[in-house]
């Protein structure tokens, strides 16, 4: 039960670093300012 417990602590701990809304608004930002570049680019 212990082992269950920690695995349960660590995959908490993972979801919250990798997962938050604040890393996935900051993911999307950074692919639309990936877009918007390289839509730029193409005009040139």
């Amino acid at each position: 039960m212990e082992k269950a417990r920690e695995m349960g602590k660590r995959g908490r701990r993972r979801v919250e670093k990798y997962f938050s809304w604040d890393k996935i608004a900051k993911y999307v930002i950074g692919i639309y300012e990936d877009v918007i570049r390289e839509l730029g680019d193409e005009k040139k």
